[in-house]
Parts: C-alpha cells; sequence; structure tokens
C-alpha cells in the first residue's frame, strides 16, 4: 500500500508538472522562434528569468544588454539602427541603401528592462535619438531573418513605437518553488501568453471552457474571438541552469558588479526562515481547521 501511495505522490507532485512544464516548453519557444515578444511584469517576477530559460532551450548565439550564458553577444539599442533611413524615407518611397551587419544574420535580440532605456513618457526626444529603431523593430525578419524579444516591469512604460508592433505579450506572475520540486532544484516559472495588446494591457486571465458545457464553451469561444489566444501557462527551470547577473544594473550605474556580504548573507537567510515560518504556519492553520467543528 504505502508504495502505491508514494507513487501516486511522486506523479502528482513531480511527473505531472514536468509534463506540463514541457507541453509549455514547446508552445514558448515556438512563440520565441516567430514572433517578436514582449515580456512584462512586477519586480521578482521571473522576466530576465524566463529570457535565461528561452536563451537556454534553444541552444542559438544571440545578442543582449546583459549577458545569459557562453552564446550572449553584447549588444546596444544603437546597435540596432538603420543609420540612414526613418520614417520619412520610406513614406517618401526615397530609402537609402544600408551596410548589412553579417553579424545580426539569424541570431535574436533579448533587451532587459527597456522600460528603463526606451520609457514612453519621452516618446518625442526617442524619436530624435532612435529614429529607425521601430523600422528595424518591424522589419527584423526582412533584415536578418531574427526577432527582438524586451521586458519590462510595466507593459505602458515602454515606447508606443515598440508596444503597439510586437507579436505577442507575456506576462509574468510570479516564481515559486513548492517543496517536492525544490528538492531537485527546480523554480517555477508562472505566466500568461497573449497575442493582442489591448488583452495584455488589461490583464485579462483565461476563461476555461467548461467540460460537456455548451453554453460555457460558447461564452469561451466568444470570450477568445473577442480578446485574442491567452494562455496560462509554467515552466520548470533548473538552479543550476541559471547564468545571468539577477543585478547587472549595479555595474551599469555604479561601476562594479555586487558582492555578496556577510549582512547581506544574514538578511538573506533571515528572509528565507521568515518565509519557511509563515508557509509551516499557514499550512498548520488550514490542517487544524479540518478537524474543527462548525
Amino acid at each position: 500500500m504505502i508504495p502505491i501511495i508514494l507513487a501516486i505522490i511522486i506523479t502528482f507532485f513531480g511527473v505531472f508538472p514536468l509534463f506540463i512544464s514541457l507541453i509549455s516548453k514547446c508552445f514558448l519557444i515556438k512563440i520565441f522562434n516567430k514572433n517578436n515578444v514582449i515580456v512584462f511584469g512586477k519586480k521578482g517576477t521571473g522576466k530576465d528569468l524566463l529570457f535565461q530559460y528561452v536563451i537556454n532551450a534553444r541552444h542559438q548565439k544571440h545578442f543582449s544588454n546583459i549577458k545569459f550564458n557562453k552564446n550572449t553577444q553584447n549588444i546596444c539599442l544603437k546597435d540596432l539602427e538603420l543609420s540612414n533611413n526613418t520614417y520619412d524615407n520610406f513614406i517618401s518611397n526615397n530609402v537609402y541603401l544600408e551596410e548589412k551587419k553579417e553579424q545580426f544574420e539569424g541570431k535574436d535580440f533579448y533587451i532587459s528592462d527597456i522600460g528603463i532605456m526606451l520609457p514612453s513618457q519621452y516618446d518625442t526626444k526617442l524619436y530624435k535619438s532612435y529614429p529607425s529603431f521601430p523600422i528595424f523593430y518591424a522589419l527584423s525578419r526582412h533584415l536578418y531573418n531574427s526577432n527582438v524579444h524586451c521586458n519590462t516591469q510595466n507593459l505602458n512604460r515602454v515606447w508606443k513605437a515598440l508596444r503597439e508592433q510586437a507579436d505577442s505579450y507575456i506576462k509574468c506572475i510570479g516564481v515559486d518553488s513548492p517543496f517536492f520540486l525544490s528538492l531537485f532544484g527546480f523554480l517555477r516559472i508562472n505566466f500568461i501568453i497573449y497575442d493582442k495588446y489591448e488583452s495584455a494591457e488589461k490583464s485579462l486571465l483565461p476563461l476555461p471552457y467548461g467540460f460537456m458545457n455548451k453554453f460555457l464553451n460558447a461564452n469561451a469561444k466568444q470570450y477568445y474571438a473577442t480578446n485574442g489566444d491567452i494562455k496560462k501557462c509554467y515552466v520548470l527551470i533548473n538552479k543550476k541552469s541559471i547564468h545571468y547577473n539577477t543585478r547587472a544594473f549595479h555595474e551599469v550605474v555604479f561601476g562594479f558588479k555586487f558582492k555578496k556580504n556577510s549582512k547581506y548573507i544574514f538578511e538573506s537567510l533571515k528572509t528565507f526562515f521568515q518565509k519557511v515560518a509563515y508557509r509551516l504556519r499557514d499550512f498548520w492553520d488550514r490542517f487544524t481547521s479540518l478537524f474543527k467543528r462548525k
């Protein structure tokens, strides 16, 4: 009896999450292979972590403003410009020839925290500083058979010329590590995928289909016809495969990498044990509530 119970527990808490993660992985990689993607979400919800997962899964050389692994080549926004052409050139059908950067061919671009570098409130200044970047963004597949992906804390903070041209939007909603997964060093990245900007802006949730319920199915079909595809997913990433610097902008602003000291380690341990205590207390409250009389 005990072996059967253990098999059920391992299947439910181990194999099943891994199976769901593999399905989500296939769908996620397909999106990054085909589309320009904007990933958004609050601090600490897994935006760069999702980039790390995708980069690891694709095994391709790429460009980024922060280093994710050995295949990362450094890039800055000024490199993603068409030096001789702006929208005026395309409107007037007077396009000048550009020198192609052969090193870009077939490689994707991952830009972290683009809301800082291309903030929507500086719209006028951005058109002067980066007049052709939106054109590069829109024509990246034509020019270099590549895609441009970026992430930000808030979707509305991104320059309008970019955010409304993206093909897919992904909202990261948190990173957790359930007990069984944490034993094997896995983190779970939770996110929602949208194919319409308006739905992503409103952070709409997916509407489930009703099992053998025609009314609920009809509502769901109408909902997705109006709002586009909305899918809630998660993927599992092993901590050993995380290589990016979680505080990369520390070096950009202060000129040196952040180094952990004894005070930082103490505070981190303190926070960790506080979270553990909270989870244990919450579990105990739920467990004891089962035996309380109504």
